[in-house]
């Protein structure tokens, strides 16, 4: 048998607040792999307001920054938008209260307990001469004032059974039907946790938009600064090189990003990523 042998692996993460609609890094804050995803949440918000002023109007988190402590602190800054996790009670009743919502919109009948939105979508399935589009239904239920005993300033402890005690209230956005996502599972459909109201349509709409527009930073923030911008290989071993690297990479983005809008590369509507940016400069500039 081989033997085992301790290793110690040095490794580190970035925390990055993105501008879905410029492709703009706000935000910026590296650390330590082991340490956890809460620890700059709150800092990254507030480096975020420092940098745009009263321009950063929302937020948006991964389920991995769910903690109702830290939430609650960031609420008072900025509303915010993350997935419900599976496990917690308000999102397992709120998927309860829409399903009953929803039965009651199909058949017809009255809804006043809840906010029906609805959005034409087209959806393109196959390629080439097979491509076929259609329009289709995108549903959204928004439900106020769901109770959630851990969104607190502090944990509340023992004290959610006291008859006295008075649970932290969120709105909850749960995305019924998604021609986008076909694949989605129907009987735990998306739930999406606010701090923002949701008193009309709109409002929960607008909050399926901000959770769709967090794919911007899976996209452009990790796939293209991982592959394209070499973020996983700084030039040295250490952990000046490491945020020199860091910082230099989404600076290089955030600059390629202002670049492409002064020069209007986006006005025939094509996205383009780094790689094929620069295959069309190659193909431009290969008879000079």
């Amino acid at each position: 048998h081989a033997p085992k042998v301790a290793t110690t692996v040095w490794g580190w993460k970035v925390w990055l607040l993105f501008c879905p609609l410029s492709g703009l890094p706000i935000a910026l804050y590296v650390d330590r792999i082991n340490v956890d995803d809460r620890v700059w949440m709150l800092a990254l918000v507030l480096q975020g307001q420092a940098n745009l002023g009263g321009r950063l109007q929302t937020v948006s988190f991964d389920r991995g920054f769910w903690d109702g402590q830290a939430l609650y602190a960031v609420a008072q800054h900025v509303p915010f938008f993350i997935p419900g996790k599976a496990d917690l009670e308000i999102t397992q009743e709120a998927r309860r209260a829409a399903r009953e919502v929803y039965a009651r919109h199909r058949h017809g009948r009255p809804v006043s307990d809840a906010v029906v939105a609805t959005r034409a979508v087209t959806v393109a399935r196959g390629r080439g001469k097979r491509r076929r589009e259609a329009r289709q239904e995108l549903l959204v239920i928004g439900l106020p004032g769901l109770d959630c005993p851990t969104y607190a300033a502090a944990p509340p402890g023992s004290k959610v059974h006291a008859k006295t005690f008075v649970p932290g209230r969120l709105n909850a956005a749960v995305v019924m039907a998604d021609p986008t996502y076909p694949h989605a599972d129907p009987d735990e459909p998306l739930v999406i946790l606010t701090s923002a109201p949701l008193a009309t349509p709109q409002d929960a709409l607008f909050a399926y938009d901000r959770f769709d527009a967090r794919g911007v930073i899976e996209n452009a923030g990790n796939k293209q600064a991982k592959r394209e911008w070499t973020l996983e290989a700084p030039l040295e071993k250490s952990e000046a090189a490491v945020y020199v690297h860091v910082h230099f990479v989404f600076l290089l983005m955030g600059l390629l990003a202002a670049f492409r809008a002064d020069q209007a590369a986006d006005a025939r509507g094509e996205e383009t990523g780094m790689a094929r940016y620069r295959r069309a400069v190659e193909r431009a500039n290969r008879d000079r």
